[in-house]
């Protein structure tokens, strides 16, 4: 029994995938291709399937041809509503990747192929919706983290104290600005950011100085 991969290494070596996928070959018009062109082969025409073909020399099909459509992305979503629906309802992994050889003009597994059998304008289409996806994704993951970083850096005020900073200027309270702490008598020297209270430093180093007294 020949299995999935043997039936499409089979066809990538007999067949002509660009007669497939473009319902012509130049090379066989020139005599020059050996593979096998089989016009019922030949990819159904997506234009024609939403009535916009305008081409009156398409090479393509138009006929639906079961074994040769592209999957419903309704379908797989579960919400396929159209009893006519042209499309291929057919289960297939959620996580399963783009059928290669159906991009490239023919899939020999039909309906039966364990991969999705997406267009070029669908398969943009998916990867656009999962970028998508993920840039919401990497947002929340943001906001939570910058949330968390708020939490971490809150501190409860604490009372009002002096402190001598720099050359005996007496402060009290909090400080909008960068300011530099020495304890007394300990030599110690501590900063005080923007978002911060003077009562930080006051917390970790007036116990020191006063043990210095």
């Amino acid at each position: 029994m020949v299995d999935y991969q043997d039936r499409l290494l089979l066809c990538a070596e007999r067949c002509c995938a660009i007669s497939y996928r473009h319902g012509k070959c130049d090379l066989a018009l020139r005599g020059q291709c050996e593979k096998v062109h089989d016009p019922s082969k030949v990819a159904v025409c997506q234009q024609w399937l939403v009535g916009k073909c305008s081409n009156a020399d398409c090479k393509l099909q138009h006929q639906v041809v079961p074994e040769l459509m592209p999957v419903c992305m309704y379908f797989l979503e579960g919400v396929c509503s159209n009893r006519d629906c042209p499309y291929l309802h057919v289960k297939v992994a959620a996580d399963a990747p783009a059928c290669r050889a159906f991009l490239q003009g023919y899939c020999p597994a039909g309906a039966a192929c364990p991969h999705k059998h997406l267009t070029l304008r669908m398969l943009k289409q998916q990867q656009q919706k999962q970028q998508g996806q993920q840039q919401q994704q990497g947002v929340k993951r943001r906001k939570q983290h910058t949330g968390a970083r708020a939490q971490h850096r809150y501190v409860r005020p604490v009372a009002a104290a002096a402190v001598t900073i720099g050359e005996g200027s007496g402060v009290t309270g909090k400080q909008p600005q960068v300011l530099v702490a020495a304890a007394a008598g300990e030599g110690r020297v501590g900063v005080i950011e923007s978002r911060c209270s003077v009562g930080m430093v006051l917390e970790q180093l007036l116990p020191q100085a006063e043990g210095g007294h």
